[in-house]
């Protein structure tokens, strides 16, 4: 959230119950349904309509991991999801590493309004190429289906890794300052009425 306290009421003191939207209902199941479709060939219902976007990535070259969950210690270094030594925790929508070994392309599924914020997909990166040693460059991308868009993808490469992870530290410093003091300070904005 771009309010702090409203970060703090819905993740840290949990004041602010999570309840399913039809939003989140159809996000989910578009999800599940390109995710089986990619995974098994099961059929994607006719109600889903984005078959052309599932056979996109379906027919890119390379190897093709779905629904991929990733851990990174805060060294940069991999480790698996559930280690308690992840730093960070994320999973993947559709990862594709191309058949030279040194390119990884993401994307990942939006079903909401477009929105500009490559924060999500800088994390992306920095796992794969954690995880991935001999990847060179990652390519992350969000496809957004309701508009049929897909923005020409961000390049992160990894000559360039400690600086992109200062940039990700910033943000993540941010929070963890507010954490440990216990002080989330309200940012008044139309985005974060009441908070």
């Amino acid at each position: 959230p771009t309010c702090p306290r409203q970060f703090e009421a819905k993740y840290i003191t949990k004041e602010v119950k999570f309840e399913e939207t039809d939003a989140t209902r159809w996000g989910n199941l578009v999800h599940k349904s390109l995710e089986e479709y990619l995974l098994h060939g099961t059929p994607i219902p006719p109600n889903v309509p984005y078959q052309k976007f599932a056979d996109w990535v379906k027919n890119r070259p390379g190897t093709l991991y779905i629904e991929r969950s990733f851990g990174m210690r805060e060294d940069l270094t991999a480790a698996d999801y559930w280690d308690k030594t992840a730093w960070i925790r994320a999973k993947v929508d559709v990862l594709i590493i191309r058949p030279c070994g040194t390119v990884a392309e993401v994307f990942d599924w939006k079903t909401g309004k477009m929105k500009l914020d490559s924060t999500q997909l800088l994390l992306y990166a920095l796992m794969v190429m954690a995880e991935f040693p001999d990847v060179k460059e990652v390519k992350c991308g969000n496809i957004w289906l309701a508009t049929g868009t897909l923005p020409a993808p961000i390049g992160y490469f990894r000559i360039n890794r400690d600086a992109l992870a200062n940039s990700f530290r910033d943000k993540y410093a941010r929070v963890a300052s507010a954490f440990d003091l216990g002080v989330f300070v309200p940012t008044p904005s139309g985005l974060c009425n009441g908070w």
